[in-house]
């Protein structure tokens, strides 16, 4: 061989050799010859190449549907034919990797004198990739994520590691390390001691699952912890394994964890030792929490009540008011507090004050509210307004007790002169006249006193109990007008001085009222005792009125009056009348009520 054909062989070999397009050279018996672009694009060794036919590097299909295998014959036997064949081909390379390419088929001669195929492959890149391999975009991009990241080749474990890539920017700002103070390995230089441990699991999570997440503090160049949420990916490429991952600093989100932890927290404790009970309940009344004081004020366990409709433990007449102040609440309306009351598991009735809001209660709306047991403070109003009334009606006794035993001596003392004087001037009649219109009017005056003494504090009442007091009253009027009067009753024993008192102070404001604006003929009065209650009911005949008017009056016939004096026992009070109907109260109360 000439040295001219050494030489083109030569430069021939070398641009094999070095072409950045892929050439494979084969004939009917396998692959003959390649460059080490071939070994690149179809990521694998030069003894594991030449072991492939030439379909089992391609896709099982083209992109026009076609079977690879079939439509690489016909290419194959086109360019044995002497046709230099251009075209598209999908390669698949050995770790499964899909590769576009043009590909060139030219037939040559070999050395025994058949035929050879050179295969030509030239990779369709994606532009912006080729973009970002000639502009170093690639570093760019890294440098404005906003976080660490690294790759790490950990092909001789982990304490072996060494740092291949990094974006040196995020280490310097969030660590404070310039690129030449980062050591080219050893990834336990940003963790503490104390994380080594936890370090080694997540490398042992890699090794296993290829993936792992996980939180952990990371040394700032100072020497002060920086919480960070690493994500890491573990992969192998050309016999070498790698570690990818970046992180991000939490650090502003552990203090909102830390805050809302120390929020909820002091939440927890106002809600564990408050003395008012506490409750949430959502928009249908059902219960999600309370605390403690809850259940010890009603009697009932935690796994008693919780999902159960709180309606179900409140009297079916404040139901209706409970669900205009929802819809108050929701619409952000004010709602003042309000009292009702609520059965214990024993069935005892409990009187208590409610304070309500809405708040926001994991992902939906709840209502929070305050619950104060007013068991106490009714008592002690009942004890004052007990306290009232007995000093009330023991001054009126006083009042009523000057009146009969100071003024009545006087007139009496009177009425005995006036005697004396009728007897020394029986032969004057003028005189004897005045003198008897005296003694008429002293007369009169003595039954106002006595009259008044027992309206005043009724002796009946005192020493004989309420149904004889009010039977005596009601004789009484009978007497001096044309009202009848039906007094029906189930006892005669003596109940408490306080109670006793109150129903007979609202007995007769009842029939007075009836006297100045009933015209009415008949009063029916039902005084029943049914232990520990007793039931009054009041009923005339009467014309009656509309109540809506009189209780918005300033008149309003001492109605207000009278309620209040019937709450003070925890009893309840109705008040039935329309215009021509006559009026029907009807009230309850506990008769065994301490005074």
């Amino acid at each position: 061989m000439s040295f001219k054909d050494n030489h083109h062989k030569l430069i021939s070999r070398f641009i094999f050799d070095n072409s950045s397009d892929a050439i494979i050279v084969f004939n009917d018996s396998g692959i003959l010859d390649f460059n080490k672009s071939a070994l690149i694009l179809f990521d694998c060794d030069s003894v594991t190449l030449k072991t492939k036919k030439l379909h089992e590097l391609s896709a099982a299909f083209q992109s026009d549907g076609s079977s690879s295998a079939n439509k690489a014959e016909k290419l194959i036997e086109a360019a044995f034919s002497g046709e230099e064949i251009q075209s598209e081909w999908i390669f698949e390379g050995i770790t499964g990797k899909k590769i576009n390419a043009d590909i060139i088929l030219s037939g040559i001669a070999d050395k025994s004198g058949g035929k050879s195929i050179i295969w030509v492959i030239k990779e369709k890149k994606n532009p912006f990739a080729s973009f970002i391999d000639r502009t170093g975009l690639s570093e760019i991009i890294l440098n404005i994520i906003p976080g660490l990241f690294f790759v790490y080749d950990i092909t001789e474990g982990i304490e072996n590691a060494i740092l291949l890539r990094f974006n040196s920017k995020w280490y310097k700002e969030k660590l404070g390390y310039r690129s030449g103070e980062l050591p080219p390995g050893y990834p336990y230089f940003f963790f503490s001691h104390g994380e080594l441990e936890r370090i080694l699991n997540v490398y042992k999570e890699l090794y296993l699952y290829k993936f792992a997440d996980f939180e952990v503090n990371t040394i700032h160049k100072e020497g002060y912890d920086i919480p960070y949420l690493y994500v890491a990916n573990y992969f192998s490429h050309n016999d070498r394994t790698y570690f990818i991952g970046f992180g991000i600093d939490i650090s502003e989100r552990k203090y909102a964890e830390h805050a809302l932890m120390q929020s909820e927290e002091y939440f927890k404790n106002i809600f564990n030792t408050s003395s008012d009970g506490i409750l949430v309940i959502d928009l249908d009344f059902k219960l999600l929490n309370a605390n403690d004081a809850i259940f010890r004020m009603f009697d009932y366990k935690f796994e008693d009540i919780v999902f159960q409709n709180i309606l179900d433990f409140i009297p079916e007449s404040s139901h209706s008011y409970l669900k205009d102040r929802l819809r108050s609440l929701v619409k952000k309306e004010g709602v003042p507090p309000f009292e009702l009351e609520i059965k214990k598991r024993t069935g005892e009735i409990v009187p208590i004050e409610i304070r309500s809001i809405i708040i926001e209660y994991g992902e939906r709306k709840g209502i929070l509210t305050t619950v104060r047991d007013l068991t106490e403070r009714k008592m002690l109003e009942k004890k004052i307004f007990n306290s009232e009334i007995h000093a009330e009606e023991k001054e009126k006794e006083r009042f009523a007790k000057e009146l009969h035993d100071g003024l009545g001596p006087i007139l009496s003392t009177c009425k005995i002169y006036l005697h004396s004087l009728n007897e020394m001037l029986e032969k004057q009649e003028d005189v004897l006249k005045v003198s008897g219109r005296a003694l008429t009017l002293i007369d009169d005056a003595l039954g106002s006193i006595k009259e008044i003494s027992n309206n005043l504090s009724p002796h009946v009442l005192r020493n004989f109990g309420l149904v004889q007091a009010i039977i005596s009253f009601t004789h009484n009027l009978e007497s001096i007008s044309s009202l009848k009067f039906e007094v029906h009753y189930n006892f005669e024993r003596r109940l408490g001085e306080i109670i006793e008192f109150t129903v007979y102070r609202v007995l007769t404001e009842l029939i007075n009222n009836t006297l100045k604006y009933a015209e009415a003929t008949l009063v029916i009065i039902s005084i029943q005792l049914e232990e520990p209650l007793l039931k009054v009911s009041y009923r005339d005949n009467g014309k009656g009125f509309d109540l809506a008017t009189v209780q918005r009056s300033s008149k309003g016939f001492g109605l207000n009056n009278i309620e209040t004096r019937i709450s003070k026992f925890n009893g309840s009070f109705s008040y039935d009348t329309s215009p021509g109907d006559g009026v029907e109260v009807r009230f309850t109360l506990n008769y065994t009520d301490p005074e």
